[in-house]
């Protein structure tokens, strides 16, 4: 059995789909001449409109690229073994995304602190190199797959350490 997890797409919380469900069945009705917001007149004007038809090209491309993006964003069925595996890779995500994260007290230091622009080019040093923002998005990934009805499930500040704590410098 491999640790390694492989994730090819982002996962979508679970709002941001319902979201797009949401969308989606808006223009699948849009696209038989459901307008609800608009009057039997109304309708007869928009569908008349250049590139405005209920089946205009934008409508039906619009519509498939939500829908991919659904498809795309999908959590995954995992077995038993494979959700093991995943907790196991979470756990050491999590230990070399926070050791990486400045500690919680440099992200509050406003503007005027002298301190200030050394802590926002160590904070941009870090967390904005390719190394961790592919770390954090495989934790985030995961995070979301494994507690799918959690809409924090991708906030990751939850686990940036304080000043002095393990994995803070």
């Amino acid at each position: 059995m491999s640790a390694k997890v492989v994730i090819k797409n982002r996962i979508q919380p679970m709002n941001e789909r319902q979201s797009l469900e949401r969308e989606i069945a808006s223009d699948e009705a849009d696209m038989k001449g459901d307008y609800k917001e608009l009057s039997r007149g109304d309708k007869k004007l928009v569908e008349n409109l250049p590139g405005f038809g209920v089946n205009s090209p934008s409508n039906r491309k619009s519509l498939d690229m939500r829908k991919k993006a659904l498809v795309n964003g999908q959590i995954p069925n995992l077995t038993r073994i494979e959700k093991i595996a995943w907790e196991r890779r979470e756990k050491e995500l999590t230990l070399e995304v926070r050791k990486r994260m400045v500690p919680m007290e440099d992200t509050q230091i406003k503007p005027g602190d002298p301190s200030y622009i050394r802590n926002a080019s160590e904070l941009s040093k870090r967390e904005h190199s390719k190394e961790y923002l592919a770390l954090a998005h495989e934790l985030k990934n995961i995070r979301r797959a494994l507690r799918p009805d959690d809409p924090t499930a991708g906030n990751l500040e939850h686990i940036r350490p304080r000043r002095g704590e393990m994995g803070s410098s």
